[in-house]
Order: C-alpha cells, then sequence, then structure tokens
C-alpha cells in the first residue's frame, strides 16, 4: 500500500491511488448529506494529476487562488435496463473493455471529451438502480476517475433524502512505540473492512482489521541510512516499546513466538459478531443499532472504514450499509479480490475482540508478529 492511501483523507478532498486495475479502491472522503447516504467518493490518479493547494503556485506566474477553483457537477445515471445516461444523454447499455473490466471506454470518452476551464475540476452524482449490481457501480467510479472526475456523490434513484454530517477520519492513533535504539518511531493504526456477505438463505457482515505501521526516523539519530521499510531496521523490543502496558507487552512478546506474520485481526464488537444474521428477505436498515454499537465498543468512530461486497451484491444493501455509517466513519468501497471464496456459513458470534482495548492488544500482538527480534 502506498503511504498516501494509507494516511487519513483531508477534510477538504480525499486522493484515490489505484495499485492495480482487478484491485479498485474506491476512497469516499465522507458520507455526505445527498440522496440515500450520499458518498462523497473524491479520486486522483496516481502520477495523472498534482492537486495544488489554494494560493499555492508551480513556480510560474499565476497564483492558483480559491477563487479561481470552479467544480463542475456531471450527472450519470443506471436505469434498472443497464443503461447509462451522461448528462441525459444516453451512453448505451455497459460495455467493459477486454483489457480491464471495470472500463467502460464510450463513457470515458464522452466524459474526456467535456472541454474544461482553467482551474475547473469535474465531480458528479451517480444514481444507480437499487436493483442493479455493484460490479455496475464499481465501474461507473472508475470509469469516471480514470477520465479525469474527482469527487462524487452516490445515491438510489429516485432517493432524495438527506444524510447526517460526515464522520471526521481523525482519530487518534492505536499504538505509539519506538524501536530499540530510539532512532525509530513506529506508529500503527487499524485499516477496518466490513464485508457484506449473502449465502444461501442468511445475510451478514464480518469484520477484520488489518494494521498499517507508520515509520518516522529521528533526525539526528543514528549513524546509518533512513530505514526504507520495516525489515531494514532493528526490530521492535517488546519489553522496551510497551515497558508501562503490562498486557500489551505480554500480547507483543506472545506475537514475537509466532513463525508467521499476523495478517489481519477478525473483529466481533460487543455481541462476538458486529450483526446478527439475517434472513436474505430482511432488510439490512435492521442493523443500523448493532453496527451502531460495535462502532462505538472497538473505537472506530471517526476512523476510515472498507465496505466490501461481492459483485453481483444489490447496490441498495450496499449504500444501507452505508448509511447505516454515516456521519460516523470515513467510508471506502473496494472491489473483492479476485479468488477469494466467499464465506458459506453464518458467523458463530465468538470473535474475541469486542472493545477498543481488545484492538489495542491485537495492534500489539501484530507488531510482535511483524518485526524481526531487536539485536
Amino acid at each position: 500500500m502506498s503511504p498516501t492511501t494509507d494516511r487519513p483523507a483531508r477534510a477538504t478532498e480525499a486522493r484515490w491511488y489505484p495499485p492495480a486495475p482487478m484491485s479498485v479502491r474506491m476512497k469516499a472522503a465522507r458520507v455526505n448529506a445527498v440522496g440515500s447516504a450520499a458518498l462523497l467518493m473524491a479520486l486522483s490518479l496516481q502520477g495523472c494529476r498534482h492537486v495544488r493547494e489554494p494560493g499555492q503556485t508551480d513556480g510560474g506566474p499565476d497564483a492558483w487562488t480559491a477563487a479561481q477553483h470552479t467544480r463542475r457537477t456531471l450527472v450519470l445515471r443506471l436505469s434498472p435496463q443497464g443503461a447509462v445516461a451522461f448528462d441525459n444523454t444516453l451512453v448505451g447499455p455497459i460495455a467493459r473493455a477486454p483489457e480491464n473490466r471495470f472500463l467502460f471506454p464510450a463513457l470515458a470518452a464522452a466524459i474526456r471529451a467535456l472541454p474544461k476551464k482553467p482551474g475547473e475540476t469535474l465531480a458528479a452524482r451517480v444514481e444507480v438502480a437499487p436493483e442493479s449490481d455493484y460490479d455496475d457501480l464499481a465501474l461507473l467510479l472508475y470509469t469516471a476517475g480514470q477520465a479525469g472526475v474527482s469527487r462524487f456523490e452516490v445515491r438510489l434513484l429516485g432517493d432524495a433524502r438527506v444524510g447526517a454530517a460526515p464522520g471526521d477520519a481523525g482519530a487518534e492513533t492505536l499504538v505509539t512505540v519506538s524501536s530499540s535504539d530510539g532512532c525509530v518511531r513506529d506508529t500503527i493504526d487499524p485499516r477496518i473492512t466490513l464485508t457484506l456477505v449473502s449465502g444461501k438463505t442468511q445475510r451478514w457482515i464480518t469484520g477484520h482489521a488489518s494494521f498499517i505501521d507508520h515509520q518516522t526516523h529521528v533526525p539526528g539519530c543514528g549513524t546509518g541510512p533512513r530505514p526504507a521499510d520495516a525489515g531494514a531496521r532493528a526490530g521492535i523490543d517488546c519489553e522496551v516499546a510497551f515497558k508501562t502496558d503490562g498486557p500489551a507487552r505480554n500480547a507483543c512478546l506472545d506475537g514475537r513466538k509466532s513463525t508467521t506474520p499476523m495478517k489481519t485481526l477478525e473483529l466481533g464488537g460487543p455481541a462476538g459478531c458486529l450483526v446478527p444474521p439475517i434472513p436474505l428477505s430482511d432488510s439490512v436498515a435492521a442493523w443500523t443499532a448493532p453496527l451502531t454499537a460495535a462502532l462505538a465498543s472497538l473505537g472506530l468512530e471517526g476512523r476510515q472504514v472498507e465496505v466490501v461486497a461481492d459483485l453481483k451484491e444489490r447496490n441498495e444493501n450496499v449504500v444501507a450499509i452505508a448509511r447505516a455509517l454515516e456521519g460516523r466513519v470515513s467510508v471506502e468501497f473496494a472491489i473483492p479480490k479476485e479468488g477469494r471464496p466467499a464465506p458459506t456459513d453464518p458467523p458463530r458470534c465468538e470473535d474475541t475482540v469486542r472493545t477498543h482495548a481488545d484492538l489495542r492488544l491485537g495492534a500489539a500482538r501484530w507488531l510482535g508478529t511483524q518485526k524481526p527480534a531487536a539485536p
């Protein structure tokens, strides 16, 4: 993962740096107030565009000011029949590029052909039929992002509900420790993923945390070069790093005994699972209360949360999950990795990570499994 995608989004604009065409990550800066859990999506392409801050110059004679910055909003609509309209002009039925199934070439060409004024950026309001697949929404967002759209609102067709205020992606760091030589400081934060799963008769949400290690080198400390990654420096000494925190120290030492790095941590929440499984016929809106309680118990409010759904999941269910999260967290959408089998059985509600303290111990254990032993 790139350092940019791991940092919390700025309040004014988020950015999207897709790591690979088949591993698309659609980052929502905030769940905001237009339509059914309207998702303010802000995307830009790695290496293609540098976004200057108001008043900042590139060394040339013209200063780019807030007054010169304008945003033009486009409207993309996906009908129940799968037809795509762009600013009330029919583009046609979805046609996927052979080399990238998330690219709709005709739509990309139509957006790129738009005349743009100096300093103008493109936004889009994307309206999708409730019964449409998440696969098609992913295609629209990816294609528009490739064509230069940098900000999105996503809503269901015909739904003008006003959402809650956005969550602030500014939660405090989960764990902060220093290397045994004191020259490198690690701050550990969780990346939270919620997966919407539809089995044969029931639907449920699973949750897991992976951990992100931000490293900073103390200026003037040590004689060697600044390390490029976690494996290029002295390891964490659990006894030193968690000297005043016995439970975290023990978790770190327990991780030290592992022969394989820990990848993810399953999340339970107060009930041992994030939400109770429900019949496929029930509305996912019933999950709002338990999902809110789980977020609060795990201390995840104000963080970025990634929502993953099967590509054939109905968009009304995906948007309903975002509605349950709105005003509490920043939402990302991601396409599930290919080849990963979906769970077939609902959770047993036995996961032991139920509180913020449990999550912090999990981060300490993860740290113990990741770092080479201190010399």
